[in-house]
């Protein structure tokens, strides 16, 4: 899997660093890590998708951190009043299930990256960061599950496009 495994291994890494008490900067930069290795994750499957040779890494830059935020929110939006022609509704009850949480996720890593990143007044406990990691393993762990499905693929387009 690359990078997006590599992040996420470094992360634990991190977290379990410090062995008696952990200082407060590799919690974060194991949060922050977390949040990054869902990002590749998510962001490695577009350009994969993409058929021109050479162009998978000039594709991977147009992922915006705001706008997978934007279709993050939209999925709940978007499976509470489906409309009909919706192409995510091309897929199972489970993998839909399973894109809303990765969703939700993506949303939950992202905000605690921010605090990380930015909140110094944040503090973390290794349990924490912990609870933390696990949230991102498990979005690892659903999009294996359903990243060929329409509905990942929509997804996917989704943080790509400003109208859905």
């Amino acid at each position: 899997m690359g990078l997006p495994q590599d992040l996420l291994d470094q992360a634990e890494l991190l977290t379990v660093l410090d062995k008696k008490r952990p200082k407060q900067a590799n919690l974060r930069r194991a949060i922050s890590t977390a949040y990054y290795a869902v990002f590749h994750l998510l962001i490695e499957d577009g350009p994969n998708n993409w058929k021109v040779p050479g162009q998978q890494s000039r594709f991977a830059r147009i992922f915006d951190h705001g706008r997978m935020r934007q279709a993050a929110e939209r999925i709940p939006k978007r499976l509470a009043k489906p409309d009909a022609g919706d192409p995510i509704l091309k897929s199972s009850p489970a993998q839909l299930d399973a894109l809303l949480q990765i969703a939700e996720s993506f949303n939950e890593l992202q905000r605690e990256r921010h605090r990380a990143d930015y909140d110094t007044a944040a503090q973390w406990t290794r349990d924490e960061c912990i609870e933390i990691l696990k949230l991102a393993e498990s979005v690892f762990t659903g999009w294996a599950k359903i990243r060929k499905s329409p509905a990942a693929q929509e997804f996917l387009f989704a943080m790509l496009s400003r109208d859905r």
